[in-house]
Protein backbone atom coordinates (compact mmCIF):
# COMPACT_ATOMS: atom_id res chain seq x y z
CA UNK A 1 0.00 0.00 0.00
CA UNK A 2 0.95 3.62 0.22
CA UNK A 3 2.96 3.37 3.71
CA UNK A 4 5.25 0.63 2.21
CA UNK A 5 5.49 2.43 -0.83
CA UNK A 6 6.75 5.78 1.00
CA UNK A 7 9.04 3.80 3.39
CA UNK A 8 10.88 2.37 0.40
CA UNK A 9 11.78 6.14 -0.49
CA UNK A 10 12.57 6.92 2.67
CA UNK A 11 9.73 8.54 4.07
CA UNK A 12 7.59 8.07 6.89
CA UNK A 13 3.39 8.81 6.62
CA UNK A 14 2.17 10.28 10.19
CA UNK A 15 -0.27 7.11 11.59
CA UNK A 16 -3.04 9.45 11.91
CA UNK A 17 -3.17 9.98 7.89
CA UNK A 18 -4.00 6.39 7.80
CA UNK A 19 -5.96 4.61 10.18
CA UNK A 20 -7.97 1.70 8.58
CA UNK A 21 -11.36 0.04 8.42
CA UNK A 22 -13.73 -2.00 6.15
CA UNK A 23 -16.21 -1.05 4.48
CA UNK A 24 -18.51 -4.27 2.46
CA UNK A 25 -21.48 -4.80 0.34
CA UNK A 26 -23.10 -8.11 -0.66
CA UNK A 27 -24.10 -9.55 -3.85
CA UNK A 28 -27.28 -11.76 -3.13
CA UNK A 29 -28.53 -14.48 -4.78
CA UNK A 30 -31.66 -13.12 -4.17
CA UNK A 31 -34.93 -11.65 -5.97
CA UNK A 32 -34.75 -7.52 -5.11
CA UNK A 33 -37.68 -6.96 -2.80
CA UNK A 34 -38.89 -3.82 -4.99
CA UNK A 35 -37.65 -2.48 -8.55
CA UNK A 36 -36.26 0.55 -6.89
CA UNK A 37 -33.57 1.03 -4.46
CA UNK A 38 -34.42 0.61 -0.45
CA UNK A 39 -33.88 2.19 3.01
CA UNK A 40 -34.26 -0.22 5.48
CA UNK A 41 -33.37 -0.06 9.65
CA UNK A 42 -32.47 -3.04 11.65
CA UNK A 43 -34.82 -1.29 14.59
CA UNK A 44 -32.79 -3.38 17.12
CA UNK A 45 -30.85 -1.33 19.93
CA UNK A 46 -27.48 -0.43 17.60
CA UNK A 47 -28.61 -1.47 14.37
CA UNK A 48 -27.66 -0.05 11.35
CA UNK A 49 -29.45 1.58 8.26
CA UNK A 50 -28.95 -0.97 4.91
CA UNK A 51 -29.35 0.10 1.18
CA UNK A 52 -30.52 -2.75 -1.16
CA UNK A 53 -29.82 -1.82 -5.08
CA UNK A 54 -31.80 -4.04 -7.36
CA UNK A 55 -30.36 -5.80 -10.56
CA UNK A 56 -31.10 -8.68 -13.02
CA UNK A 57 -29.37 -11.04 -10.99
CA UNK A 58 -29.83 -10.95 -7.61
CA UNK A 59 -29.66 -7.48 -5.14
CA UNK A 60 -26.91 -5.50 -3.62
CA UNK A 61 -26.67 -4.87 -0.09
CA UNK A 62 -24.63 -2.90 2.13
CA UNK A 63 -22.82 -0.49 3.06
CA UNK A 64 -21.19 -1.77 6.63
CA UNK A 65 -18.36 -0.95 8.07
CA UNK A 66 -15.94 -3.01 10.57
CA UNK A 67 -12.91 -1.62 12.56
CA UNK A 68 -9.46 -2.84 12.21
CA UNK A 69 -6.29 -2.44 14.35
CA UNK A 70 -3.65 0.70 13.28
CA UNK A 71 -1.18 -1.90 11.27
CA UNK A 72 -4.09 -4.52 10.15
CA UNK A 73 -4.70 -3.71 6.46
CA UNK A 74 -6.32 -7.02 5.29
CA UNK A 75 -10.04 -5.86 3.86
CA UNK A 76 -11.45 -9.26 3.91
CA UNK A 77 -14.61 -10.06 5.95
CA UNK A 78 -14.25 -12.67 8.23
CA UNK A 79 -16.43 -15.35 8.69
CA UNK A 80 -18.02 -13.45 11.95
CA UNK A 81 -18.07 -9.83 9.92
CA UNK A 82 -20.24 -12.10 7.41
CA UNK A 83 -22.78 -13.82 9.70
CA UNK A 84 -23.38 -10.01 11.85
CA UNK A 85 -23.72 -8.04 8.58
CA UNK A 86 -26.34 -11.34 7.28
CA UNK A 87 -27.82 -11.40 11.00
CA UNK A 88 -28.61 -7.67 10.46
CA UNK A 89 -29.81 -7.67 7.31
CA UNK A 90 -32.16 -10.28 8.40
CA UNK A 91 -33.75 -8.10 10.99
CA UNK A 92 -33.93 -4.90 8.75
CA UNK A 93 -35.86 -7.16 5.88
CA UNK A 94 -37.19 -10.82 7.29
CA UNK A 95 -38.41 -12.05 4.01
CA UNK A 96 -35.13 -12.08 2.98
CA UNK A 97 -34.01 -15.14 5.08
CA UNK A 98 -30.33 -15.14 4.03
CA UNK A 99 -27.73 -17.94 4.64
CA UNK A 100 -24.13 -17.69 3.79
CA UNK A 101 -25.24 -19.79 0.82
CA UNK A 102 -27.01 -16.94 -0.45
CA UNK A 103 -24.10 -14.34 -0.62
CA UNK A 104 -22.59 -14.80 -4.22
CA UNK A 105 -19.50 -12.58 -4.00
CA UNK A 106 -18.43 -10.13 -0.95
CA UNK A 107 -17.14 -6.21 -2.04
CA UNK A 108 -14.85 -5.14 0.60
CA UNK A 109 -12.30 -2.51 1.25
CA UNK A 110 -10.12 -0.18 3.34
CA UNK A 111 -11.20 3.35 4.33
CA UNK A 112 -9.59 5.66 6.76
CA UNK A 113 -10.91 6.32 9.95
CA UNK A 114 -10.18 8.92 12.74
CA UNK A 115 -8.98 6.96 15.41
CA UNK A 116 -7.62 2.99 15.14
CA UNK A 117 -10.05 -0.34 16.14
CA UNK A 118 -12.86 2.20 15.24
CA UNK A 119 -15.71 2.78 12.62
CA UNK A 120 -15.53 6.64 12.39
CA UNK A 121 -14.96 7.62 9.31
CA UNK A 122 -12.57 10.29 8.18
CA UNK A 123 -14.71 13.16 6.91
CA UNK A 124 -11.53 14.86 4.43
CA UNK A 125 -9.31 13.56 2.03
CA UNK A 126 -5.68 14.48 2.88
CA UNK A 127 -2.50 15.22 0.58
CA UNK A 128 1.16 14.98 2.57
CA UNK A 129 4.17 16.74 1.04
CA UNK A 130 6.44 14.27 2.40
CA UNK A 131 9.16 17.36 1.83
CA UNK A 132 8.10 19.38 5.06
CA UNK A 133 8.76 16.04 7.13
CA UNK A 134 12.15 15.78 5.84
CA UNK A 135 11.11 13.58 2.73
CA UNK A 136 12.27 13.94 -0.83
CA UNK A 137 10.87 16.94 -2.99
CA UNK A 138 7.86 16.28 -4.81
CA UNK A 139 6.78 12.99 -3.34
CA UNK A 140 3.34 12.87 -1.84
CA UNK A 141 0.32 10.82 0.09
CA UNK A 142 -3.10 11.46 -0.94
CA UNK A 143 -5.65 9.78 1.47
CA UNK A 144 -8.89 9.73 -0.50
CA UNK A 145 -12.17 9.16 1.04
CA UNK A 146 -14.47 8.49 -1.67
CA UNK A 147 -15.38 8.19 -5.40
CA UNK A 148 -17.47 11.23 -5.26
CA UNK A 149 -14.85 13.62 -4.33
CA UNK A 150 -12.14 11.51 -5.99
CA UNK A 151 -12.01 14.22 -9.38
CA UNK A 152 -11.67 17.12 -6.92
CA UNK A 153 -8.84 15.67 -4.90
CA UNK A 154 -7.00 14.83 -7.92
CA UNK A 155 -7.25 18.09 -8.99
CA UNK A 156 -5.63 19.28 -5.51
CA UNK A 157 -3.03 16.72 -5.68
CA UNK A 158 -1.84 17.77 -9.02
CA UNK A 159 -1.84 21.62 -8.15
CA UNK A 160 0.10 21.07 -5.28
CA UNK A 161 2.34 18.42 -7.28
CA UNK A 162 3.12 21.41 -10.12
CA UNK A 163 3.15 23.82 -7.35
CA UNK A 164 6.65 22.00 -6.04
CA UNK A 165 7.62 21.59 -9.40
CA UNK A 166 7.68 25.15 -11.06
CA UNK A 167 6.90 26.97 -7.87
CA UNK A 168 3.57 28.37 -9.28
CA UNK A 169 0.62 27.33 -8.81
CA UNK A 170 -1.22 26.04 -11.87
CA UNK A 171 -4.66 26.00 -12.98
CA UNK A 172 -5.62 22.30 -13.55
CA UNK A 173 -9.07 21.42 -13.62
CA UNK A 174 -10.74 18.07 -14.81
CA UNK A 175 -13.71 17.85 -17.51
CA UNK A 176 -16.96 17.17 -15.77
CA UNK A 177 -19.15 16.45 -18.64
CA UNK A 178 -20.23 13.70 -19.68
CA UNK A 179 -18.90 11.81 -22.87
CA UNK A 180 -21.47 12.87 -25.84
CA UNK A 181 -21.64 8.77 -27.15
CA UNK A 182 -22.09 6.79 -24.26
CA UNK A 183 -21.00 2.87 -24.33
CA UNK A 184 -23.03 1.13 -26.72
CA UNK A 185 -21.88 -2.24 -24.47
CA UNK A 186 -24.03 -3.24 -21.75
CA UNK A 187 -22.15 -2.92 -18.88
CA UNK A 188 -24.55 -4.52 -16.44
CA UNK A 189 -25.17 -7.84 -17.98
CA UNK A 190 -22.49 -9.86 -19.88
CA UNK A 191 -24.64 -11.47 -22.90
CA UNK A 192 -23.64 -8.91 -25.25
CA UNK A 193 -20.32 -9.38 -24.58
CA UNK A 194 -20.26 -12.77 -25.72
CA UNK A 195 -22.87 -11.77 -28.74
CA UNK A 196 -21.40 -8.91 -30.36
CA UNK A 197 -18.49 -9.64 -32.50
CA UNK A 198 -14.34 -8.80 -32.43
CA UNK A 199 -14.88 -6.07 -35.29
CA UNK A 200 -17.00 -3.80 -33.00
CA UNK A 201 -16.10 -5.24 -29.77
CA UNK A 202 -12.57 -4.29 -29.95
CA UNK A 203 -12.50 -0.67 -30.09
CA UNK A 204 -15.45 -0.48 -27.25
CA UNK A 205 -13.11 -2.23 -24.95
CA UNK A 206 -10.24 -0.02 -26.31
CA UNK A 207 -12.04 3.02 -25.74
CA UNK A 208 -12.67 1.95 -22.02
CA UNK A 209 -9.09 1.50 -21.03
CA UNK A 210 -8.95 4.86 -22.94
CA UNK A 211 -11.36 7.17 -21.10
CA UNK A 212 -12.24 4.87 -18.09
CA UNK A 213 -8.31 4.50 -16.88
CA UNK A 214 -7.99 0.78 -17.53
CA UNK A 215 -4.90 -0.55 -16.61
CA UNK A 216 -5.15 -4.65 -15.90
CA UNK A 217 -8.67 -7.05 -16.37
CA UNK A 218 -9.63 -6.81 -13.25
CA UNK A 219 -10.33 -2.65 -13.53
CA UNK A 220 -12.87 -3.88 -16.67
CA UNK A 221 -14.21 -7.12 -14.78
CA UNK A 222 -14.67 -5.73 -11.09
CA UNK A 223 -14.38 -1.91 -11.13
CA UNK A 224 -15.73 -0.61 -14.61
CA UNK A 225 -18.46 -3.30 -15.48
CA UNK A 226 -20.65 -5.87 -14.01
CA UNK A 227 -19.64 -8.57 -16.00
CA UNK A 228 -18.18 -10.88 -13.38
CA UNK A 229 -20.61 -10.41 -10.73
CA UNK A 230 -21.27 -14.28 -10.98
CA UNK A 231 -18.93 -16.10 -10.55
CA UNK A 232 -20.28 -18.91 -12.15
CA UNK A 233 -19.44 -16.59 -15.44
CA UNK A 234 -16.48 -15.12 -14.54
CA UNK A 235 -13.82 -17.52 -16.27
CA UNK A 236 -15.89 -17.18 -19.68
CA UNK A 237 -16.25 -13.69 -19.02
CA UNK A 238 -12.28 -13.12 -18.57
CA UNK A 239 -11.43 -15.57 -22.12
CA UNK A 240 -13.91 -13.26 -23.74
CA UNK A 241 -11.48 -10.09 -22.86
CA UNK A 242 -7.96 -11.63 -23.56
CA UNK A 243 -9.44 -13.03 -26.96
CA UNK A 244 -10.62 -9.94 -27.75
CA UNK A 245 -7.69 -7.90 -26.49
CA UNK A 246 -3.92 -9.49 -26.63
CA UNK A 247 -3.15 -6.07 -24.53
CA UNK A 248 -4.97 -6.87 -21.65
CA UNK A 249 -3.41 -10.62 -21.75
CA UNK A 250 0.12 -9.70 -21.72
CA UNK A 251 -0.28 -6.37 -19.29
CA UNK A 252 -2.76 -7.45 -16.88
CA UNK A 253 -1.15 -11.03 -15.69
CA UNK A 254 1.68 -9.23 -13.71
CA UNK A 255 -1.26 -6.65 -12.26
CA UNK A 256 -3.75 -9.49 -11.54
CA UNK A 257 -1.39 -11.27 -9.73
CA UNK A 258 -0.79 -8.17 -7.20
CA UNK A 259 -4.36 -8.01 -7.10
CA UNK A 260 -5.85 -11.16 -6.14
CA UNK A 261 -2.61 -12.16 -3.98
CA UNK A 262 -4.30 -8.71 -1.52
CA UNK A 263 -7.68 -9.95 -2.27
CA UNK A 264 -7.71 -13.64 -2.89
CA UNK A 265 -10.97 -15.35 -2.96
CA UNK A 266 -11.95 -17.33 0.19
CA UNK A 267 -13.18 -20.77 -0.34
CA UNK A 268 -16.80 -20.34 0.37
CA UNK A 269 -17.17 -17.09 -1.25
CA UNK A 270 -15.86 -14.80 -3.93
CA UNK A 271 -14.78 -11.30 -2.58
CA UNK A 272 -13.76 -8.23 -4.46
CA UNK A 273 -12.80 -4.78 -4.19
CA UNK A 274 -15.24 -2.41 -2.26
CA UNK A 275 -17.91 -2.54 -4.80
CA UNK A 276 -20.61 -0.27 -5.67
CA UNK A 277 -20.82 2.89 -2.78
CA UNK A 278 -18.32 2.01 -0.84
CA UNK A 279 -18.31 4.98 1.48
CA UNK A 280 -21.64 6.47 -0.08
CA UNK A 281 -24.13 3.83 0.84
CA UNK A 282 -24.86 0.60 -1.50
Amino acid sequence: GALSLARRFGCDVPRQLWYPSVAANVFLDRQPLSPVALALADERPGGRVYFMYPRSEGLYAGTVHFPRKEDEADPRLTDAELHQMLEGLNAAAPSLRLRERDVVRVYSGLLPVNNPGTVDLSEREAIHDHRRSGGPAGFFTVRGIKYTTARRVAERALRAAFHERRGTAMRYRTGTERHPQPMSLDLTRPEELFSTDFERLQPEIKRMMREEAVFCEQDILYRRTDWAQNPGTEQRVLKRLRDTMPLLQRSGARLADRTTHRTPPLTSRAQGGAGPGSGDGA
